[in-house]
């Protein structure tokens, strides 16, 4: 039989103490983990009180308060993010990155049926207002040839035209990427 001295009680109880402690904090990186980007990387600023005391139950708080802090931060960046400003006052990528009128590339990825070149380039050519034969594009299939992608070089002459663009192409139920 084993004999259990003071000391080894001591070592035991200090080595579950710190495995508690650990585990708590796997249990808060694993959800700052599934926080937004902005969230997670936005500066930390702790008041003196937010520091853990020394015994497991203080600890065990400490990560809690911790979590619901994060918790919350997240539901406040959602909130932000799901438009507190009106549709027309958010800003948009393309009109703020690309420089108008331009031919800007539309790469189009969809399964193969039918005439799915001619249908991309009507598409654009419709929003645009430009004849067909007169777009740029470039072709690729898959290694099944299942998939054919298509670079369209979309004449267009502000955002509004681009984002018209990309609105009819998601239409096309064989659309399965834009970028």
């Amino acid at each position: 039989p084993a004999v259990c001295t003071s000391s080894s009680l001591t070592s035991l109880g200090i080595i579950m103490k710190s495995l508690t402690i650990l585990s708590l904090l796997v249990l808060e990186a694993s959800a700052f983990v599934s926080l937004p980007f902005a969230v997670r990387h936005r500066p930390q600023t702790l008041s003196p009180r937010a520091e853990p005391d020394s015994d497991s139950d203080s600890v065990s708080n400490f990560v809690r308060r911790r979590i619901s802090e994060n918790l919350e931060d997240a539901e406040r960046a959602k909130a932000t993010r799901e438009g507190d400003e009106e549709p027309e006052q958010q800003s948009r990528v393309f009109d703020r990155l690309v420089e108008y009128p331009c031919e800007f590339q539309i790469k189009v990825i969809g399964l193969r049926q039918g005439q799915f070149t001619s249908d991309m380039l009507g598409i654009v050519s419709r929003v645009t207002g430009v004849e067909v034969d007169s777009i740029k594009f470039k072709l690729a299939l898959s290694k099944t040839e299942k998939y054919q992608s298509i670079s369209i070089f979309a004449p267009v002459k502000n955002a509004d035209m681009l984002y018209e663009c990309y609105d009819a192409l998601s239409k096309d139920p064989r659309v399965k990427f834009k970028f």
